[in-house]
């Protein structure tokens, strides 16, 4: 997650977190007719769940050049 001030420049972007999980909901499909269709689709509705910045910080000091894979 991200913020910047407002009226700060757009390139000044601050971490807040990290987003591990948000709330999605559910719609239905409107077709051509203006009759839902049965179908639905997913969306996310903008409740994230996060941790903050500073986890994400801590596991980069343990490990700063990340993981090795074999």
């Amino acid at each position: 997650m991200v913020f910047s001030k407002i009226g700060a420049p757009f390139n000044d972007l601050k971490f807040l977190g990290v987003v591990s999980g948000f709330k999605t909901e559910y719609e239905k499909v409107i077709g051509g007719d203006g009759e839902p269709n049965g179908m639905t689709v997913a969306y996310n509705t903008g409740f994230l769940l996060a941790y903050g910045i500073e986890h994400a910080v801590d596991l980069i000091k343990i490990n700063p050049i990340g993981r090795l894979v074999n």
